[in-house]
């Protein structure tokens, strides 16, 4: 297996969408589709793909808000961990509101659980929670490929912020602890930002581990 990686830039905090495939399934595993569908969708035509899935690393507006228009992504699988499940109905419009965007509820998810593998596009996604930033968000590990899209808990040199509504500095300072004991040579495919490694990252966060 090959695992191909495309990242896209989408909406006006300039999100990162991923698009995971094995290199030879012709489906798609799509990582956190903000917004910008008909963007999403370009690129996923552009080199073949099918989605097959959809994985949501939290449930913050710029990161769920294509799934609310119809677009290739309707009417496929989308998981998302239990706790994040307020953020996505209901009062979703509630924080997009505060930061001046609109946000469409959502409905018909699945729910993964922390240590779950959920099989896509000819890859094993192990599920990782790591609450701090939101308390359902997640992680998503490819071992096979020592590969780790870490939504907005883990930037390059940074972490995700823990003073919006129910972060948590303790429950961050966990989850960090949590992924940097993965391998040191995995690659972090964050939610904003360039990529970066495990080994680098134990350098940033030193002080907590």
């Amino acid at each position: 297996m090959v695992m191909k990686i495309y990242a896209i830039e989408v909406g006006p905090i300039r999100t990162n969408c991923y698009i995971a495939t094995d290199g030879t399934s012709g489906n798609a595993a799509v990582i956190d589709p903000g917004e910008e569908p008909e963007k999403l969708c370009a690129e996923l035509k552009k080199h073949g793909l099918v989605p097959e899935a959809v994985f949501l690393t939290h449930g913050h507006y710029d990161h769920v808000t294509a799934l609310a228009s119809k677009s290739c992504l309707s009417n496929k699988p989308v998981y998302i961990h239990k706790d994040d499940l307020f953020l996505v109905s209901g009062k979703i419009p509630k924080l997009a509101s505060l930061l001046g965007f609109c946000a469409v509820p959502l409905s018909g998810l699945s729910c993964y659980e922390d240590g779950q593998t959920v099989e896509a596009a000819g890859l094993k996604i192990k599920v990782i929670h790591t609450p701090g930033h939101t308390p359902g968000g997640v992680c998503l590990y490819i071992e096979s490929e020592k590969t780790l899209f870490s939504g907005d808990t883990l930037f390059c040199r940074d972490c995700g912020r823990v003073d919006l509504p129910l972060g948590s500095e303790e429950q961050m300072a966990a989850s960090l602890k949590k992924i940097l004991a993965l391998p040191a040579e995995v690659k972090v495919y964050p939610g904003h930002g360039r990529s970066t490694t495990i080994a680098s990252e134990r350098k940033t966060f030193a002080d907590i581990l």
